[in-house]
C-alpha cells in the first residue's frame, strides 16, 4: 500500500485567520493557546517542545518566558527552522527527540486530528514531558476536511480527557472553546449554493441563499446577534487540554 504525501502547506506565523471560514475558530484558539502559557508556561529556563510547530506563532511567547524552545513537525514549512522532522505517532523511542528531553512544556496546537494513531501519540507525548510538566493540546470539534487525506478526527472533550489518563497524565483543564453561533457562522463561511438547473425559481432561490448566507456570517462575525439571542445545542468549535505528568507514576 502507497503512503500518501503529506500536503504542503503555507503555515501561518502570526495566530490570525486568512480565510472566512476561520473567522470564529482561529480567534477562540489563539486566546485559549495564549492564557494557558501565560498560566502554565512558568518554569523559567526550562525547555519547551512545539509538536507540528507549522510557522512557530508562539515561539515568541515560549522564548520571552525563557524557554529553550523546540520545533518539530513532521512536514516542516519552507524556510522554518525545525529541530526535529518526525511524526508524533512515530517510533521515537531512539530518536533525537528523545535524546533532547525530557521537556517541561509541550505545546500540541490543531495537531491532533490529523495524527492517525492516538495511542502511539499520547505514549509518546507522555515519554517526552518531565515530571511535573505540562502539555497543552488543543484541536477542533467541527471544523471542515482540511490537508486530506491526513486529517483523521475531530474529538470531543471526554476524549481528550480519556486519552490523558490512559497515558498516565492528569487532565488539569479541558474546555469547550466557541458555541452554536461560532459553528453556524463558520458553516456560513463555507456555504456554496448553485442552482441545478436554468430554471427561474432555482436561480432565484440560490441567488436569495447567498444573500442570506452573508446576512447571517456578517452578523454572526460582528458579535450583534449572539447579544441579543441565545443559540444552544451541544455544539462549539474546538477543544483546550491542559495536562500534567505526575511526579510519579499514577
Amino acid at each position: 500500500m502507497t503512503v500518501p504525501e503529506r500536503p504542503r502547506i503555507d503555515e501561518r506565523t502570526a495566530y490570525a485567520p486568512r480565510f472566512k471560514n476561520e473567522t470564529f475558530i482561529v480567534p477562540l484558539v489563539k486566546a485559549a493557546v495564549e492564557t494557558a502559557i501565560g498560566a502554565h508556561a512558568t518554569h523559567a529556563g526550562g525547555k519547551a517542545l512545539d509538536v507540528g510547530c507549522g510557522g512557530q506563532p508562539f515561539r515568541a511567547m515560549l522564548e520571552a518566558r525563557e524557554y529553550r524552545y523546540y520545533g518539530l513537525d513532521a512536514n516542516p514549512s519552507a524556510g522554518v527552522p525545525v529541530d526535529f522532522t518526525c511524526a508524533i505517532d512515530g517510533d521515537l523511542k531512539d530518536g533525537p527527540v528523545m535524546a533532547a528531553g525530557p521537556f517541561d512544556f509541550i505545546l500540541c496546537t490543531e495537531v491532533l486530528e490529523h495524527v492517525a494513531d492516538w495511542p502511539r501519540a499520547f505514549e509518546n507525548l507522555s515519554a517526552l514531558l518531565a515530571p511535573r510538566g505540562k502539555l497543552v493540546v488543543t484541536s477542533p470539534f467541527f471544523y471542515y476536511l482540511h490537508e486530506e487525506p491526513y486529517d483523521f478526527f475531530r474529538p470531543t472533550s471526554h476524549a481528550l480527557a480519556a486519552f490523558a489518563t490512559r497515558s498516565g497524565l492528569i487532565a488539569l483543564e479541558n474546555r469547550q472553546l466557541g458555541d452554536a453561533w461560532d459553528v453556524l457562522g463558520t458553516i456560513m463561511a463555507g456555504c456554496r449554493f448553485r442552482a441545478r438547473d436554468e430554471s427561474m425559481i432555482s436561480r432565484s432561490t440560490a441567488w436569495w441563499l447567498w444573500k442570506l448566507r452573508d446576512f447571517v456570517f456578517r452578523r454572526i462575525a460582528r458579535g450583534a446577534i449572539r447579544k441579543r439571542i441565545s443559540f444552544s445545542g451541544g455544539l462549539y468549535i474546538s477543544n483546550l487540554s491542559v495536562m500534567e505528568k505526575p511526579a510519579s507514576p499514577v
